[in-house]
């Protein structure tokens, strides 16, 4: 495929399902270093437009490139460009914010402990504790600093304001606000995009 680096990320024609939810020919592209937030009914399958643009879910036709790879046939060589939140932290209960950092910072070149541990000390993260102890709002601080230590080219959040308080969301806004990078954002609450000059597609 021939990708215009204009765009970070490049859907064309693309189907996919998953049970009763399911995405027809959808198309769209992302200039780079845009925050590009995703709106539409909770039934809209919005999540589902997500994981199949980060391969967790197998698209049926079409082509999808982010940061000029080829998602489909290219995951492996690229997957660290990318930083991703869901609503849950799929990490073992029994490690703690301090031994993933030793973990990601072994996996990941890029990795920068010190944004990492900045980030924890903002947003009150403690090291220490195991993960099975955290709160959810905690949890999702955490899943949000490990997606974004790695300074991704693009940093895709599926509801990442849930479980936060007010204090949190506004750190994370300015978070954003400071990334360089293209942001995927799916959020409930449509004052988060307030201040974030965010592009928004209709999902």
């Amino acid at each position: 495929i021939a990708h215009n680096q204009q765009f970070a990320i490049e859907m064309q024609d693309v189907s996919s399902m998953i049970g009763r939810f399911f995405l027809t020919d959808i198309s769209f592209k992302v200039p780079r270093g845009t925050v590009c937030g995703l709106v539409g009914k909770n039934s809209a399958g919005k999540t589902v437009l997500l994981r199949t643009l980060v391969n967790q879910m197998k698209k049926k036709k079409g082509t999808i490139s982010i940061a000029g790879w080829d998602v489909h046939e290219q995951f492996e060589q690229m997957k660290s460009e990318i930083g991703v939140v869901w609503s849950e932290l799929h990490v073992p209960v029994r490690m703690t914010a301090r031994k993933l950092n030793k973990l990601y910072r072994s996996v990941y070149d890029g990795w920068d402990e010190d944004y990492f541990y900045s980030f924890l000390r903002e947003f009150n993260v403690p090291l220490d504790d195991k993960i099975k102890t955290l709160s959810k709002g905690t949890l999702m601080k955490l899943n949000i600093a490990l997606a974004m230590s790695n300074h991704p080219r693009v940093l895709i959040l599926d509801e990442p304001t849930n479980h936060l308080d007010a204090l949190a969301k506004e750190a994370l806004r300015e978070a954003i606000e400071e990334y360089k990078g293209t942001v995927i954002l799916v959020c409930h609450e449509p004052e988060f995009y307030d201040g974030l000059n965010a592009r928004i597609i209709n999902a």
